[in-house]
């Protein structure tokens, strides 16, 4: 796989181990679930609408966790579909707890068997389209800064970060980090 500046390059192993360099992010996954943020997410959007394809939740979440690895551009979730080791757990997150008859629900939700556990670059180009409005163009002068008005999808994700806001607000604060910090500050 061909790098940036850099004089190394990455390679990928052919074999199904199930080791996975992104092994922090099954972190993330709980902090999503703890927070209420794959709650926050059905709630408010609706872009994913209907009982075929895939979520509003499992788009955006792949989406964050793109964003947590380092990803600059969409193309790049290919290097989460890449990690083996990744794609097993995230499987296996997405039908935790759920009933049988839930699970076999996911397994229906794709008309062809579903091969991927991200969804592809055009899958995601068209879910972003989503959150732009084209009516907006029209209102842009040349040569100046402009923000357009937000969308309902747009809003959407506002409402969502209020809700981490609020679930952050919401933790007991901790007076001191460490044992060591306790007793530094006792020492003053």
């Amino acid at each position: 796989m061909a790098q940036g500046t850099l004089k190394y390059e990455y390679e990928r192993e052919a074999s199904k181990s199930g080791m996975t360099s992104l092994g922090g992010l099954p972190l993330y996954m709980d902090l999503a679930e703890s927070s209420g943020l794959l709650k926050l997410i059905d709630k408010n959007l609706k872009i994913c609408i209907g009982k075929q394809g895939w979520t509003d939740m499992e788009i955006l979440f792949l989406l964050i966790m793109l964003n947590l690895v380092g990803g600059d551009c969409v193309s790049d979730i290919e290097k989460l579909e890449g990690d083996e080791g990744l794609c097993r757990i995230m499987r296996k997150a997405l039908k935790q707890d759920l009933s049988r008859k839930e699970r076999r629900e996911i397994d229906k939700r794709f008309r062809k068997e579903r091969k991927r556990t991200t969804p592809s670059e055009s899958v995601i180009f068209r879910y972003l389209s989503k959150f732009h409005d084209k009516g907006q163009e029209k209102v842009r002068e040349a040569k100046q800064a402009f923000i357009p008005e937000a969308t309902e999808n747009l809003k959407a994700l506002m409402r969502i970060n209020a809700g981490l806001i609020k679930f952050d607000a919401l933790k007991p604060c901790e007076e001191t980090a460490t044992r060591e910090a306790l007793i530094l500050t006792t020492d003053l």
